[in-house]
């Protein structure tokens, strides 16, 4: 069976390896971006199945990804968005540019973060 690739495009180290490790522990095939600019250049050459994107980041946050890939007129991967804030208007901007479900960081266990990606990946 072929593993299912997710790219994790997240800036706060600790959950980025935190994901990192849990995922590939899982059987996943894991990429990962540190930063905006550098996430949209993985997205664009198109070898993931999911993408775990971070709202908040340097150089290109998840909404100007999201809004670049939209402009130009891309393929979007299933995208769920990493926030920590449920409320964000950010949040729903980011469902309006194409994102399919969010993950509040703060409050999910990695077995639950398993289960969603899953769930889009079924």
């Amino acid at each position: 069976m072929i593993k299912k690739s997710i790219l994790i495009i997240e800036d706060e180290k600790d959950i980025l390896d935190l994901y990192k490790e849990y995922l590939t522990g899982v059987g996943f095939q894991i990429d990962t971006a540190s930063d905006g600019e550098e996430g949209l250049k993985k997205i664009v050459a198109g070898k993931n199945n999911l993408v775990l994107l971070d709202i908040m980041m340097p150089k290109l946050d998840g909404i100007g990804i999201l809004q670049t890939i939209k402009d130009q007129k891309l393929n979007l991967p299933t995208t769920i968005m990493l926030t920590n804030l449920s409320h964000d208007q950010a949040l729903k901007d980011a469902i309006a540019l194409g994102a399919k479900d969010s993950i509040i960081k703060s409050e999910v266990t990695p077995d639950q973060v398993v289960e969603k990606i899953s769930r889009y990946l079924a």
